[in-house]
């Protein structure tokens, strides 16, 4: 019985154990994006890349079987666009989404009520990508606020491993 094969499929995936820190092999892996599913903070995936399947516009990946890993990070700062008004220095911000341990953010206003800036409690962990989260303010009168926020870490990387080359993907 081969280790793999060249059939796009689970069965034809690699099948040792690929991560280190579980022992999953290709068949359990493949195509998984699901961030910690394998419990880490990362998704980690195997694909086959051949000319006419590129996964996520990646260049450069060898043709065969390929471990991806997107990695994750946290929330770096959060910055207001639109101040709001009535919002009170007692509101606070959360982020949360599936898969992720939740950031929070206190609000701070001028007298006003508009946000001046936001202070980061809590980074959070596991984000990918700002997709992923949802944003709730926890306010008893504040509204219209718009926030920019930038993640820290790895967010949004990917990171490409050849498992089993199988020729050229030029």
């Amino acid at each position: 019985m081969p280790l793999w094969s060249n059939t796009n499929s689970a069965a034809g995936a690699p099948k040792y154990k690929i991560l280190s820190t579980n022992p999953a092999n290709g068949s359990v892996l493949f195509t998984n994006t699901t961030i910690a599913a394998f419990g880490s903070n990362e998704a980690e995936g195997v694909f086959d890349y051949n000319a006419a399947n590129t996964l996520i516009g990646a260049q450069g990946i060898h043709a065969g079987w390929v471990l991806n890993k997107i990695q994750t990070g946290y929330v770096a700062s959060i910055v207001p666009n639109d101040a709001g008004t009535l919002y009170s220095n007692a509101d606070y911000v959360t982020l949360s989404g599936v898969g992720v341990t939740s950031a929070v953010a206190n609000v701070v206003t001028n007298a006003a009520g508009a946000i001046t800036s936001l202070v980061v409690t809590n980074p959070g962990k596991g984000i990918a990508n700002l997709a992923q989260l949802t944003t709730t303010f926890t306010t008893a009168t504040g509204s219209g606020a718009t926030l920019t926020i930038t993640l820290g870490g790895r967010a949004g990387r990917t990171l490409h491993e050849t498992l089993v080359a199988g020729g050229s993907n030029a």
